[in-house]
């Protein structure tokens, strides 16, 4: 579902894109701050984020995107977060967002390969072993707080930008929320590198996805 939400707002952006080409000046007031979530800059080193301005052409259908998403939350999210809250203890929250973080497994572990980060796939998969035998499943971190054992959170937006491609300009993804339109690329990338997008009832794979929002919400 969300893959096919992607897919119609990256065709969107691009014909309003154009439309825009031309009409919006780059001034202070008109790009948004972001930080810069590109690994391999020159000038930063690993460790630093870089506070820079991401051109915003679409501003008008980002606010349109933002206020749905804005009403999105507080009338049914918020709500059905907190009935799920007090019905779920949050030793039981937890365990379920553990789960659902060891099944993402493949995502940092394949975007850090490409990042050519071999100690960090190493860790990613050695984490993954144990915490899905020793783990139950992933429910239990076992190594959670173990230096040598931590995970290290890569995405192909991170991936993208360490061969160079810039942020684009900013949009805002309907239920997704912020984002540049180099993360909705990596973020479409992404969404094949989750096992729980490769079951075949479509509409189990929804209700999944909805679910970790929720629990993690």
């Amino acid at each position: 579902m969300y893959l096919r939400i992607i897919f119609i707002i990256l065709i969107f952006v691009f014909l309003s894109g154009y439309a825009y080409a031309g009409e919006v000046e780059n001034k202070p007031d008109e790009a948004v701050s972001v930080k810069d979530t590109g690994i391999g800059n020159k000038n930063d080193s690993e460790e630093s984020v870089e506070e820079k301005a991401v051109a915003d052409p679409l501003e008008p259908i980002n606010r349109v995107f933002f206020t749905f998403n804005d009403k999105l939350y507080f009338w049914v999210m918020k709500p059905v977060a907190k009935g799920y809250n007090a019905v779920v203890p949050e030793w039981g929250r937890i365990r379920v967002r553990n789960v659902f973080k060891n099944a993402a497994m493949p995502v940092r572990f394949i975007n850090s390969i490409l990042q050519l980060k071999m100690h960090a796939a190493a860790k990613e998969l050695g984490r993954f072993i144990v915490n899905t035998t020793a783990g139950l499943g992933g429910m239990f971190d076992i190594l959670e707080g173990n230096p040598d054992a931590g995970s290290s959170n890569e995405d192909l937006g991170q991936t993208l930008g360490v061969y160079g491609i810039g942020d684009g300009f900013y949009l805002v993804l309907p239920v997704l929320g912020p984002s540049s339109f180099r993360d909705t690329i990596g973020l479409a990338g992404d969404y094949y590198l989750y096992p729980v997008h490769y079951l075949s009832d479509k509409d189990a794979v929804s209700a999944i996805d909805s679910y970790e929002r929720v629990n993690n919400t």
